[in-house]
């Protein structure tokens, strides 16, 4: 049981050292989002029906930013689930 407690706080100690990494990240990417939206619509737009491609290729590289990119463009209603 004790080990289980040393798991658990060291967890929680890293935890906490990382949010405000991931919040400065997210704050960053929230602005690159914006300085860059009209250029990724466009970028968006111009694919036609050749863009589930494109994200095909991108899905391929497993980094998770290019899921936290894609769910900031979901969630702005630039991309759509299909």
């Amino acid at each position: 049981m004790n080990e289980f407690l040393d798991i658990f706080m060291e967890a929680g100690v890293d935890t906490l050292k990382l949010i405000p990494f991931l919040f400065l990240t997210y704050i960053l990417m929230e602005w690159l989002e914006h300085r860059t939206g009209s250029h990724t619509q466009a970028a968006i737009l111009r694919a036609g029906k050749a863009g589930p491609v494109f994200g095909g290729i991108l899905g391929i590289v497993p980094q998770c930013g290019f899921s936290a990119a894609a769910s900031n463009l979901y969630s702005g209603g630039l991309i759509t689930a299909g």
